[in-house]
């Protein structure tokens, strides 16, 4: 009498690997083309030559051109960051610990909404209010508190202020979860103990939240060093950002290679500022735990 064995079944982690084998190659594949490319020599035509050579990296970290735009993105990614990280604070924490069913979604379809919308069209949209003629400049100029249209467009503060809009939803869906695995009854025994509001947030929740603010915080940064197509869209291609002087690279210059060595350079310092930031957070989990 014949037995007949029993079907194998597949674990979980059989089910993860096509799409990550999927994600692995299509991820590693260009970058490894890309490393190629950003070590090939050009002519005065910048017409690509064989061998390689590491002129195109001694070119983007020596030439003022392109070293000064290192610093500016740098500085305005920082900036994106840290903006984005006090305006998604109240938001986070009314999505996440708010009792009134109606606030909380009303908050999360406001902040997530923009996410529903290309980058293109919202950027659009803020051409058009701070735009000489827009509605922004239209109220100072009705309040009296200006005489002349400003030139927000073209500012750089316009540019920084549209590159938040844009990413302001990740950090808020990042601090989200941080803030809602928060214990109730340590906010409890806080305020039992004498706390208030401000003390309750320094040395409770803002302690508590440092994975939210390290994810977010990653996150954020990574994507402000390479975006192009809003501050390209507010104001032009002129602005010394890494993600436009690689876009002049392409578009403009056709010089490939220097544009490769550019876009490696970037992706190396978001790499290094994510280590630190998880250097921050291993850190304080070792303070926290032990």
């Amino acid at each position: 009498m014949s037995t007949t064995a029993p079907p194998r079944r597949l674990g979980p982690g059989a089910l993860v690997v096509p799409p990550l084998v999927f994600v692995v190659v299509m991820f590693a594949f260009p970058l490894i083309q890309l490393a190629q490319l950003s070590l090939r020599p050009t002519d005065a035509f910048n017409r690509i030559l064989g061998g390689f050579t590491p002129e195109n990296f001694q070119r983007v970290l020596t030439e003022p051109y392109f070293a000064d735009s290192l610093l500016f993105t740098v500085v305005n990614a920082t900036i994106v960051t840290i903006a984005c990280a006090v305006l998604a604070f109240p938001l986070s924490w009314v999505i996440a610990r708010t009792t009134q069913r109606w606030l909380k979604v009303l908050v999360f379809m406001v902040v997530i909404s923009p996410m529903l919308t290309s980058v293109v069209v919202r950027s659009y949209g803020w051409r058009i209010l701070l735009s000489a003629e827009g509605p922004v400049n239209s109220a100072l100029l009705g309040l009296g508190l200006i005489e002349q249209p400003l030139s927000l467009l073209t500012s750089r503060a316009g540019s920084i202020i549209s590159i938040v809009h844009v990413l302001l939803p990740f950090f808020v869906l990042m601090l989200n979860s941080s803030l809602k695995s928060l214990d109730e009854s340590v906010l409890r025994a806080a305020h039992s103990l004498g706390a208030g509001a401000a003390r309750r947030f320094v040395q409770v929740i803002l302690p508590l939240s440092v994975p939210g603010l390290v994810g977010g915080g990653i996150v954020v940064f990574s994507l402000s060093m390479g975006i192009y197509v809003t501050p390209l869209l507010i104001g032009g291609v002129n602005q010394p950002l890494g993600g436009l002087r690689v876009y002049t690279q392409v578009m403009s210059s056709f010089d490939y290679p220097t544009a490769a060595a550019m876009s490696f350079v970037l992706l190396a310092i978001s790499l290094v500022v994510a280590g630190l930031l998880g250097l921050v957070q291993l850190v304080w989990r070792k303070r926290l735990h032990g």
